[in-house]
């Protein structure tokens, strides 16, 4: 005959200490979590996303449009972080746009990489592929040229930035 209930007598002595464990353990995780949160809600009210630090910026990435023209992986990807920079500095009204070319050129590095070897076939083909974006990528070069001009002074459209 079974028995339906089970008693202290019946569970392992080791079943026993580690049940008292897993509360202890749920709320050192939970208070993990919650560290982290606010961690990360503290650093990022830190970001100064005003225009002022956009314009601040925005001269550091001049170097990007020519790494790309000249087809440079290496200068592409060093100047990759100095574009995520501008994005985390850009204002609401800007991020979107500056979100976009970071999206872009992040997805443009593996066909640079291949492109010297190739004859710049595999950044064709990249371009190719994104040519459904390819609107809303202009339209957010646009955007962003337009800003940078209009709130910084800085015409990126001409020779040197």
């Amino acid at each position: 005959m079974s028995r339906a209930t089970t008693t202290t007598e019946d569970v392992p002595a080791h079943a026993r200490r580690l049940r008292p464990r897993f509360p202890v353990v749920a709320l050192v995780a939970l208070t993990l979590v919650l560290v982290g949160y606010v961690a990360i809600q503290v650093i990022d009210a830190r970001v100064d996303r005003s225009p002022e630090a956009f314009c601040r910026q925005l001269p550091v990435v001049a170097n990007l449009d020519r790494s790309l023209g000249n087809l440079d992986p290496v200068g592409v990807r060093q100047d990759l972080p100095q574009l995520e920079r501008l994005r985390d500095s850009s204002p609401g009204e800007i991020e979107p746009s500056v979100a976009v070319l970071v999206q872009t050129t992040s997805d443009l590095l593996e066909p640079l990489d291949r492109a010297a070897d190739d004859g710049g076939a595999a950044l064709e083909e990249a371009w190719r592929a994104r040519s459904a974006d390819a609107a809303a990528i202009a339209q957010a070069g646009k955007a962003v040229q337009d800003y940078a001009k209009a709130t910084c002074g800085i015409d990126l459209t001409a020779p040197g930035g």
